[in-house]
């Protein structure tokens, strides 16, 4: 059942907590990801200062992509190569993960448990017609900004006309 899955995956992550002092030791020191881009098709954006420091990704897109989330508008933030605001990822892939029926019900799935808005008690929704608009990424020499209107990633019940994400 769910709560053996979980208290063996526990046991296994158990030694990688206590010895995390000597994993990191064996990382590179410096971690950073990559600089600025934009995946336009995708509408993943991703901007790092010049000098280190603050790294943010930011994606658009539809809630219809390949392995998909209901994730529209969300974003990661690391500072100096440590994570400041995270996405949850998913947990270990089970049946459920690729049977439509069940796979919005996982919360890893699901936009509200995302750094994603529940809009007057309403999460994303999956499919195509679910998706980011007005995406712009721009870049110049002091400066790197991505936009996205989040609100049809929601259902009309949601009762919203826009809502604009950016980040600078």
């Amino acid at each position: 059942n769910g709560f053996e899955h979980q208290f063996v995956q526990l046991i296994r992550e158990i030694p990688l907590i206590l010895h995390y002092d000597e994993i990191e030791a064996q990382l590179p020191e410096h971690r950073q990801p990559a600089g600025n881009g934009y995946l336009e098709n995708l509408q993943i954006a991703t901007m790092r200062e010049a000098q280190g420091g603050f790294y943010l990704a930011m994606k658009g897109g539809s809630n219809a992509e390949s392995h998909n989330h209901n994730d529209v508008g969300s974003f990661i933030i690391y500072y100096n190569g440590n994570p400041q605001f995270i996405d949850p990822s998913v947990e270990s892939y089970t049946a459920k993960t690729f049977d439509s029926r069940f796979r919005y019900t996982l919360w890893t799935m699901r936009s509200g448990y995302h750094n994603i808005p529940v809009v007057n008690g309403k999460e994303q929704k999956e499919g195509a017609q679910f998706h980011a608009a007005d995406a712009v990424f721009a870049e110049s020499n002091s400066a790197c900004s991505f936009s996205c209107d989040i609100a049809r990633a929601y259902e009309p019940e949601a009762g919203l006309a826009a809502w604009k994400r950016t980040a600078t």
